[in-house]
Protein backbone atom coordinates (compact mmCIF):
# COMPACT_ATOMS: atom_id res chain seq x y z
CA UNK A 1 0.00 0.00 0.00
CA UNK A 2 2.82 2.44 0.91
CA UNK A 3 4.29 1.62 -2.98
CA UNK A 4 1.04 2.29 -4.27
CA UNK A 5 0.24 5.66 -2.21
CA UNK A 6 3.86 7.07 -3.21
CA UNK A 7 3.15 5.96 -6.91
CA UNK A 8 -0.04 7.81 -7.53
CA UNK A 9 1.42 10.94 -5.18
CA UNK A 10 4.37 10.97 -7.49
CA UNK A 11 2.37 10.66 -10.23
CA UNK A 12 -0.25 13.46 -9.13
CA UNK A 13 2.49 16.24 -7.92
CA UNK A 14 4.50 16.39 -11.65
CA UNK A 15 1.14 16.21 -13.29
CA UNK A 16 -0.47 19.52 -11.38
CA UNK A 17 2.22 21.39 -11.85
CA UNK A 18 0.57 24.67 -13.14
CA UNK A 19 0.70 25.00 -16.78
CA UNK A 20 1.49 28.62 -16.39
CA UNK A 21 5.45 27.05 -14.72
CA UNK A 22 5.64 23.79 -17.19
CA UNK A 23 4.99 25.63 -20.68
CA UNK A 24 5.98 29.25 -20.31
CA UNK A 25 6.27 31.56 -23.58
CA UNK A 26 9.14 33.72 -21.75
CA UNK A 27 12.14 33.42 -24.37
CA UNK A 28 13.89 30.91 -22.78
CA UNK A 29 11.04 28.90 -21.94
CA UNK A 30 9.67 25.67 -23.61
CA UNK A 31 7.17 25.92 -26.29
CA UNK A 32 3.38 25.71 -25.20
CA UNK A 33 2.15 22.00 -25.00
CA UNK A 34 0.09 20.66 -28.11
CA UNK A 35 -1.70 17.93 -29.01
CA UNK A 36 -1.05 16.98 -33.24
CA UNK A 37 -2.27 14.39 -34.69
CA UNK A 38 1.09 12.40 -34.46
CA UNK A 39 0.55 12.98 -30.98
CA UNK A 40 -3.10 10.95 -31.23
CA UNK A 41 -0.87 8.19 -33.20
CA UNK A 42 1.39 7.82 -30.60
CA UNK A 43 -1.00 8.19 -27.70
CA UNK A 44 -3.47 5.01 -29.58
CA UNK A 45 -0.10 2.86 -30.63
CA UNK A 46 0.71 2.62 -26.64
CA UNK A 47 -2.66 2.18 -25.30
CA UNK A 48 -3.96 -0.53 -28.01
CA UNK A 49 -0.45 -2.83 -27.19
CA UNK A 50 -0.41 -2.03 -23.36
CA UNK A 51 -4.21 -2.80 -23.35
CA UNK A 52 -3.80 -6.00 -25.49
CA UNK A 53 -0.54 -7.35 -23.83
CA UNK A 54 -1.71 -6.97 -19.81
CA UNK A 55 -5.19 -8.34 -20.96
CA UNK A 56 -3.64 -11.47 -22.69
CA UNK A 57 -1.19 -11.95 -19.62
CA UNK A 58 -4.73 -11.36 -17.20
CA UNK A 59 -6.40 -13.92 -18.89
CA UNK A 60 -3.47 -16.24 -18.86
CA UNK A 61 -3.54 -15.99 -15.12
CA UNK A 62 -7.48 -16.62 -14.47
CA UNK A 63 -7.73 -12.65 -13.93
CA UNK A 64 -9.48 -11.31 -16.52
CA UNK A 65 -8.82 -10.22 -20.10
CA UNK A 66 -11.09 -7.16 -19.77
CA UNK A 67 -9.66 -6.12 -16.44
CA UNK A 68 -6.28 -6.40 -17.86
CA UNK A 69 -7.22 -4.94 -21.09
CA UNK A 70 -8.90 -1.73 -19.35
CA UNK A 71 -5.28 -1.46 -16.96
CA UNK A 72 -3.40 -2.14 -19.70
CA UNK A 73 -4.88 1.30 -21.31
CA UNK A 74 -4.14 3.83 -18.59
CA UNK A 75 -0.65 2.05 -18.70
CA UNK A 76 -0.56 3.19 -22.24
CA UNK A 77 -1.34 6.29 -21.61
CA UNK A 78 1.22 7.09 -18.94
CA UNK A 79 3.54 5.82 -21.34
CA UNK A 80 2.89 8.43 -23.93
CA UNK A 81 2.50 10.83 -21.40
CA UNK A 82 6.40 10.26 -20.30
CA UNK A 83 7.63 10.12 -23.77
CA UNK A 84 5.61 13.83 -24.60
CA UNK A 85 7.07 15.03 -21.29
CA UNK A 86 10.47 13.40 -22.08
CA UNK A 87 10.12 15.74 -25.62
CA UNK A 88 10.52 19.24 -23.08
CA UNK A 89 13.50 17.04 -21.39
CA UNK A 90 16.08 19.88 -22.02
CA UNK A 91 14.61 22.74 -20.49
CA UNK A 92 14.12 21.21 -16.86
CA UNK A 93 14.67 18.14 -14.72
CA UNK A 94 11.36 18.19 -13.74
CA UNK A 95 10.50 17.42 -17.39
CA UNK A 96 13.14 14.76 -17.77
CA UNK A 97 12.55 13.17 -13.60
CA UNK A 98 8.71 13.45 -14.12
CA UNK A 99 8.99 11.94 -17.86
CA UNK A 100 10.93 8.86 -16.64
CA UNK A 101 8.95 8.66 -13.52
CA UNK A 102 5.19 8.76 -15.38
CA UNK A 103 6.89 6.56 -17.93
CA UNK A 104 7.90 3.43 -15.85
CA UNK A 105 5.12 3.93 -14.07
CA UNK A 106 3.08 3.27 -17.15
CA UNK A 107 5.74 -0.10 -17.90
CA UNK A 108 5.50 -1.31 -14.85
CA UNK A 109 1.67 -1.10 -14.87
CA UNK A 110 1.68 -2.66 -18.33
CA UNK A 111 4.23 -5.74 -16.88
CA UNK A 112 2.48 -5.75 -13.43
CA UNK A 113 -0.70 -6.79 -15.21
CA UNK A 114 0.55 -9.29 -17.56
CA UNK A 115 2.54 -11.09 -14.79
CA UNK A 116 -0.63 -11.27 -12.94
CA UNK A 117 -0.09 -9.46 -10.18
CA UNK A 118 -1.27 -6.26 -8.88
CA UNK A 119 -1.27 -2.69 -11.51
CA UNK A 120 1.19 -1.27 -8.50
CA UNK A 121 2.46 -4.44 -7.05
CA UNK A 122 6.23 -3.57 -8.16
CA UNK A 123 7.68 -0.32 -9.60
CA UNK A 124 11.00 -0.11 -11.85
CA UNK A 125 13.00 2.68 -13.61
CA UNK A 126 16.19 2.67 -15.52
CA UNK A 127 19.39 4.81 -14.06
CA UNK A 128 22.16 4.51 -17.17
CA UNK A 129 22.95 0.62 -16.84
CA UNK A 130 21.08 -0.24 -14.31
CA UNK A 131 17.43 -1.21 -13.49
CA UNK A 132 16.08 0.09 -9.95
CA UNK A 133 12.97 -2.69 -8.81
CA UNK A 134 10.14 -1.75 -5.90
CA UNK A 135 7.81 -4.02 -4.51
CA UNK A 136 6.34 -6.68 -2.70
CA UNK A 137 9.19 -9.24 -1.84
CA UNK A 138 7.13 -12.51 -3.51
CA UNK A 139 7.88 -10.86 -6.18
CA UNK A 140 11.07 -9.03 -6.16
CA UNK A 141 13.18 -11.84 -5.93
CA UNK A 142 12.45 -11.72 -2.13
CA UNK A 143 13.83 -8.18 -1.57
CA UNK A 144 11.43 -4.80 -1.55
CA UNK A 145 14.17 -3.23 -3.53
CA UNK A 146 16.51 -4.58 -5.93
CA UNK A 147 18.71 -3.73 -8.67
CA UNK A 148 19.60 -5.44 -11.45
CA UNK A 149 22.61 -4.56 -14.43
CA UNK A 150 21.48 -4.24 -18.19
CA UNK A 151 24.57 -5.57 -20.01
CA UNK A 152 23.82 -3.19 -23.25
CA UNK A 153 23.62 -0.17 -21.52
CA UNK A 154 26.79 -1.21 -19.79
CA UNK A 155 28.47 -1.86 -22.90
CA UNK A 156 27.31 1.59 -24.35
CA UNK A 157 28.43 3.98 -21.08
CA UNK A 158 32.10 1.96 -22.10
CA UNK A 159 31.69 2.40 -25.70
CA UNK A 160 30.69 5.95 -25.32
CA UNK A 161 33.93 6.43 -22.75
CA UNK A 162 35.91 4.85 -25.43
CA UNK A 163 35.53 6.61 -28.38
CA UNK A 164 36.91 9.73 -25.94
CA UNK A 165 33.79 11.57 -25.71
CA UNK A 166 33.26 13.99 -23.22
CA UNK A 167 31.44 12.86 -20.06
CA UNK A 168 29.04 15.72 -19.18
CA UNK A 169 28.70 15.09 -15.32
CA UNK A 170 25.59 18.60 -15.33
CA UNK A 171 23.49 17.23 -18.06
CA UNK A 172 23.05 13.82 -16.70
CA UNK A 173 22.09 15.01 -13.56
CA UNK A 174 19.94 17.50 -15.36
CA UNK A 175 18.64 14.70 -17.54
CA UNK A 176 18.56 11.70 -15.60
CA UNK A 177 20.51 9.78 -17.96
CA UNK A 178 24.52 9.73 -19.05
CA UNK A 179 25.46 12.42 -21.50
CA UNK A 180 28.48 12.52 -23.13
CA UNK A 181 29.66 15.44 -25.57
CA UNK A 182 31.36 14.88 -28.75
CA UNK A 183 33.60 16.32 -31.69
CA UNK A 184 32.88 13.64 -34.06
CA UNK A 185 29.42 11.46 -33.58
CA UNK A 186 29.05 8.39 -36.05
CA UNK A 187 26.13 8.15 -38.39
CA UNK A 188 27.00 11.57 -40.01
CA UNK A 189 25.77 10.61 -43.57
CA UNK A 190 21.82 11.26 -41.90
CA UNK A 191 23.17 15.13 -42.21
CA UNK A 192 22.10 15.52 -45.65
CA UNK A 193 19.02 14.12 -45.75
CA UNK A 194 17.85 15.83 -42.23
CA UNK A 195 18.97 19.47 -44.28
CA UNK A 196 16.82 18.14 -47.17
CA UNK A 197 13.74 16.93 -44.97
CA UNK A 198 13.98 20.78 -43.19
CA UNK A 199 14.05 22.40 -46.31
CA UNK A 200 10.79 20.68 -47.89
CA UNK A 201 9.06 21.26 -44.58
CA UNK A 202 10.10 24.82 -44.63
CA UNK A 203 8.91 25.61 -47.72
CA UNK A 204 5.51 24.22 -47.10
CA UNK A 205 4.88 26.28 -44.32
CA UNK A 206 6.45 29.14 -46.60
CA UNK A 207 6.53 29.33 -50.35
CA UNK A 208 7.85 32.58 -50.19
CA UNK A 209 10.75 31.71 -47.76
CA UNK A 210 14.09 33.81 -48.44
CA UNK A 211 16.47 31.57 -50.01
CA UNK A 212 19.34 33.22 -48.15
CA UNK A 213 17.62 32.31 -44.89
CA UNK A 214 19.99 30.17 -42.78
CA UNK A 215 19.60 27.30 -40.29
CA UNK A 216 21.64 25.21 -38.11
CA UNK A 217 21.74 21.09 -37.33
CA UNK A 218 22.97 20.03 -34.20
CA UNK A 219 23.74 16.15 -34.13
CA UNK A 220 22.88 13.62 -31.20
CA UNK A 221 22.68 10.12 -31.26
CA UNK A 222 21.68 7.61 -28.69
CA UNK A 223 22.89 4.07 -27.42
CA UNK A 224 20.77 2.62 -24.99
CA UNK A 225 20.54 4.62 -21.89
CA UNK A 226 23.21 7.04 -23.04
CA UNK A 227 23.20 10.42 -25.33
CA UNK A 228 26.10 11.51 -27.47
CA UNK A 229 24.98 15.15 -28.33
CA UNK A 230 27.26 17.14 -30.65
CA UNK A 231 29.81 20.09 -29.50
CA UNK A 232 29.47 21.63 -32.77
CA UNK A 233 25.99 23.06 -35.10
CA UNK A 234 26.69 23.25 -38.72
CA UNK A 235 24.50 25.67 -40.36
CA UNK A 236 22.81 25.96 -44.33
CA UNK A 237 20.75 28.33 -46.62
CA UNK A 238 17.34 27.26 -47.95
CA UNK A 239 19.41 26.03 -50.92
CA UNK A 240 21.03 23.56 -48.95
CA UNK A 241 24.11 25.28 -48.59
CA UNK A 242 26.76 24.60 -46.42
CA UNK A 243 27.74 27.92 -44.59
CA UNK A 244 30.28 27.01 -41.98
CA UNK A 245 29.81 25.48 -38.42
CA UNK A 246 29.81 26.73 -34.66
CA UNK A 247 29.86 25.61 -30.99
CA UNK A 248 26.85 24.26 -29.72
CA UNK A 249 24.51 26.69 -28.04
CA UNK A 250 22.95 24.12 -24.99
CA UNK A 251 20.28 26.51 -23.88
CA UNK A 252 19.06 27.06 -27.35
CA UNK A 253 15.54 25.88 -29.01
CA UNK A 254 17.74 23.64 -31.15
CA UNK A 255 19.94 21.77 -29.05
CA UNK A 256 17.41 21.02 -25.93
CA UNK A 257 14.95 19.99 -29.25
CA UNK A 258 17.86 17.26 -29.59
CA UNK A 259 18.07 16.25 -26.12
CA UNK A 260 14.34 15.79 -25.47
CA UNK A 261 14.77 13.61 -28.77
CA UNK A 262 17.23 11.69 -27.45
CA UNK A 263 15.85 11.20 -23.98
CA UNK A 264 12.32 9.39 -25.47
CA UNK A 265 14.60 6.94 -27.28
CA UNK A 266 15.99 5.97 -23.51
CA UNK A 267 12.66 5.77 -22.65
CA UNK A 268 12.04 3.60 -25.64
CA UNK A 269 14.51 1.25 -24.03
CA UNK A 270 12.84 0.86 -20.98
CA UNK A 271 9.19 0.21 -22.48
CA UNK A 272 10.44 -2.54 -25.01
CA UNK A 273 11.46 -4.59 -21.85
CA UNK A 274 8.46 -6.94 -22.40
CA UNK A 275 10.69 -10.28 -23.10
CA UNK A 276 11.66 -9.89 -19.32
CA UNK A 277 7.63 -10.60 -18.24
CA UNK A 278 7.60 -13.79 -20.70
CA UNK A 279 11.13 -15.03 -19.49
CA UNK A 280 10.08 -14.64 -15.72
CA UNK A 281 6.49 -16.71 -16.39
CA UNK A 282 7.07 -18.79 -19.18
CA UNK A 283 10.81 -19.57 -18.87
CA UNK A 284 11.91 -20.51 -15.37
CA UNK A 285 15.50 -21.14 -15.71
CA UNK A 286 15.91 -17.80 -18.09
CA UNK A 287 14.02 -16.19 -15.12
CA UNK A 288 16.34 -18.00 -12.45
CA UNK A 289 19.70 -17.34 -13.95
CA UNK A 290 17.91 -13.11 -14.42
CA UNK A 291 17.49 -13.46 -10.57
CA UNK A 292 21.31 -14.85 -9.63
CA UNK A 293 23.12 -12.93 -11.99
CA UNK A 294 20.72 -10.00 -11.56
CA UNK A 295 21.08 -8.97 -14.93
CA UNK A 296 18.13 -8.20 -17.19
CA UNK A 297 18.20 -8.68 -21.18
CA UNK A 298 14.80 -8.15 -22.35
CA UNK A 299 15.36 -5.03 -23.79
CA UNK A 300 18.53 -5.95 -25.02
CA UNK A 301 16.92 -8.87 -27.05
CA UNK A 302 14.12 -6.61 -28.62
CA UNK A 303 16.59 -3.21 -29.55
CA UNK A 304 19.64 -4.95 -30.92
CA UNK A 305 17.99 -6.84 -34.07
CA UNK A 306 15.58 -3.66 -34.59
CA UNK A 307 19.04 -1.47 -34.92
CA UNK A 308 20.73 -4.40 -37.54
CA UNK A 309 17.61 -4.60 -39.15
CA UNK A 310 17.34 -0.20 -39.68
CA UNK A 311 20.66 0.59 -39.76
CA UNK A 312 20.33 0.89 -43.02
CA UNK A 313 17.32 2.54 -43.56
CA UNK A 314 17.72 6.43 -43.84
CA UNK A 315 16.89 8.09 -40.49
CA UNK A 316 13.37 9.26 -40.34
CA UNK A 317 12.48 5.71 -42.06
CA UNK A 318 14.00 3.56 -38.67
CA UNK A 319 10.88 1.94 -37.17
CA UNK A 320 12.69 2.96 -33.69
CA UNK A 321 12.83 7.13 -34.67
CA UNK A 322 8.87 7.50 -35.48
CA UNK A 323 8.01 8.12 -31.98
CA UNK A 324 10.67 10.63 -31.37
CA UNK A 325 10.20 12.46 -34.70
CA UNK A 326 6.42 12.26 -33.99
CA UNK A 327 6.81 14.32 -30.33
CA UNK A 328 10.04 16.16 -31.02
CA UNK A 329 9.40 19.94 -30.22
CA UNK A 330 9.05 21.88 -33.84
Amino acid sequence: MRLKRFLCLLTAATLTIPPSKLFSQTNDGPPSLTFRKADAVVLGFHAGVSAVFSGIGSARRKKGFWKGFAGGLAAGGAIYAGNKMAAYAGYSPVYAYGAKAIHSLGVSTRDNLFLGYGPFKRYQIDFGPARLSFGNKRINDGHAFNAYLLPGALAALIWAAARGDDFDPKLSLKLGTPFFLSDDLPLKGDEPEAVKKFIEERRKENPELDPETVFWIQRGIDATNTVLLGKKMNSYDMRGNFRGSGEADFNSFLSRSVMGHEVIHTLQYREVNFLDGIFETGIPMLDKASNITHMKLGSDLVILPSWLADRKKSHDRRLIELEPVALELK
